[in-house]
C-alpha cells in the first residue's frame, strides 16, 4: 500500500491533491510541492503543494542545469532536496517548467476575456444614456430646470419608486440597446469555442456552438471525445509523474472506465 496516494498531506484530501496538480498545470503549466518525508528505497511519505508562484527557476548559463528557487531560497530538486516539481506539458526545449496552455493562448484568449470586461461595464454602468426626458412644446429648458427635473426623477426611481410627477410638457423615453447588435455575445461565443480548441474539449461541454453535423445520434460520442482528445493526455502526464513516487515493482494507473 502506498501512504502518499492515500494521505498525500496533512491538510488536503486525495482528491483535491491530485485536482491542485491538474489546476496547476492548466493554469501555471507545472505543480510543485516540498517532501515532508521518505519511506522505504527513498520513496516520498508525503508531500505538501505550494502555489506555483513561489516557484521560480534560472540557469546560470544558457547551457547549464536549471536552478530552482522557492520563495527566493535555492532548493534542489527530489530526490537530491526537498523539492517536488511535477511539469505540465512541455512546450519549449530549454523551459524546466512548462508553460500552461492559457499563457500559450493568452493572445487569442485575451481577445475574449477584454469582451466580456468590455460587455459587463458596458452594461452595469451603460454606455450610452439610460432614458430621456424630452421637453415637449416651446418649453426652454436651462441648465437648473434640467437639473431640478432629472433629480426629481431619480429620487422616484431610486427611493420610493413613487409616481414621478413631471408636468404636462414632459415626455419620458427609455433608450435600450439590443446585447446582440453591440457584438458582445457573439465575441464571447467565439472565445469560448477558441478555448475549447485549445483544451481540446467538445464545445458543447463548455457551452459553445456546436456548429453543423452535431445530432441526438452522435452526441453520446461526445463522452469518448472528451476522454480521447482532452483528458487522455493529462491522465498519461498524472500516471507518469505519480509512477516515479512508487517502488520500482509498482506502477499507477489511473482507471477512466468510469466516465465511460
Amino acid at each position: 500500500r502506498n501512504t502518499l496516494f492515500e494521505d498525500p498531506s496533512t491538510d488536503i484530501d486525495p482528491m483535491n491533491w491530485r485536482r491542485i496538480i491538474v489546476v496547476s498545470w492548466l493554469m501555471r503549466g507545472y505543480s510543485a510541492g516540498l517532501v515532508t518525508g521518505t519511506r522505504g528505497q527513498n520513496i516520498p511519505a508525503g508531500i505538501e503543494l505550494i502555489h506555483p508562484d513561489r516557484l521560480g527557476a534560472y540557469r546560470k548559463r544558457r547551457d547549464s542545469k536549471p536552478m530552482f528557487m522557492v520563495d527566493g531560497h535555492e532548493l534542489k530538486r527530489w530526490p537530491e532536496g526537498p523539492l517536488w516539481i511535477a511539469p505540465g506539458k512541455m512546450l519549449a526545449a530549454e523551459d524546466p517548467l512548462g508553460q500552461s496552455v492559457l499563457q500559450f493562448a493568452r493572445p487569442e484568449i485575451g481577445i475574449g476575456v477584454a469582451a466580456r470586461t468590455f460587455g459587463a461595464k458596458w452594461f452595469r454602468d451603460g454606455g450610452h444614456p439610460s432614458a430621456l426626458l424630452i421637453a415637449k412644446g416651446d418649453t426652454e429648458v436651462g441648465e437648473d430646470l434640467a437639473r431640478r427635473v432629472k433629480q426629481r426623477f431619480l429620487d422616484a426611481v431610486q427611493g420610493t419608486r413613487d409616481p414621478v410627477v413631471l408636468g404636462g410638457d414632459w415626455e419620458y423615453e427609455p433608450i435600450q440597446i439590443r446585447p446582440d447588435e453591440s457584438q458582445f455575445l457573439d465575441t464571447i461565443k467565439a472565445n469560448r469555442t477558441l478555448v475549447a480548441g485549445f483544451f481540446r474539449v467538445p464545445p458543447m461541454i463548455i457551452g459553445a456552438p456546436m456548429g453543423t453535423g452535431l445530432t441526438y445520434q452522435n452526441v453520446e460520442a461526445v463522452g469518448a471525445d472528451l476522454l480521447k482528445y482532452c483528458i487522455q493526455p493529462w491522465v498519461q502526464r498524472m500516471e507518469s509523474v505519480l509512477t516515479p513516487l512508487t517502488t520500482r515493482n509498482e506502477f499507477v494507473r489511473l482507471n477512466v472506465n468510469e466516465l465511460l
